[in-house]
């Protein structure tokens, strides 16, 4: 609904949901909600460091449903990892990469090279220049691990 003679909409109409959006929203909670699930058994490779795989509900919802559905999601995934590890920067890469895959894909980049890009480009640097501060692994060696 719109205001008179204003054209502003109020926050009443802007908080009314579609259907389709409640599907939507219901469809990214509940990928969310089963990533969550993934996550909280991680694989313990060698070396002690956890492998996990609940990344991948995030990424099949930006890719289907839209970047902003995908950050959502891998918010939700990521809360296992982010209460067992020592910062918040797994949760940022994550909701990153789910913005940047869902963007890319709407403009018609295959997503395996939507995130070959995001990795290349946005997340081993990030890794480089802040990861050891946190992780107390040497710059030296940090690159291995990116």
């Amino acid at each position: 609904m719109l205001l008179p003679k204003t054209g502003v909409r109020t926050l009443s109409s802007l908080l009314q949901f579609t259907k389709f959006d409640r599907h939507r929203l219901l469809a990214s909670l509940g990928a969310g909600l089963a990533g969550f699930a993934v996550n909280c058994f991680p694989l313990i490779v060698p070396g002690g460091a956890p492998f996990t795989f609940g990344e991948v509900f995030s990424l099949l919802i930006a890719i289907t449903l839209g970047p902003a559905f995908g950050a959502l999601t891998a918010v939700l995934v990521e809360l296992p990892i982010w209460a067992h590890s020592l910062g918040s920067g797994v949760i940022l890469t994550h909701v990153l990469e789910a913005c940047a895959v869902g963007i890319l894909v709407r403009h018609r980049i295959l997503p395996l090279y939507s995130g070959a890009l995001f990795w290349l480009l946005v997340a081993t640097p990030l890794v480089i220049l802040f990861g050891h501060t946190r992780a107390g692994i040497p710059s030296e060696a940090l690159w291995a691990v990116a």
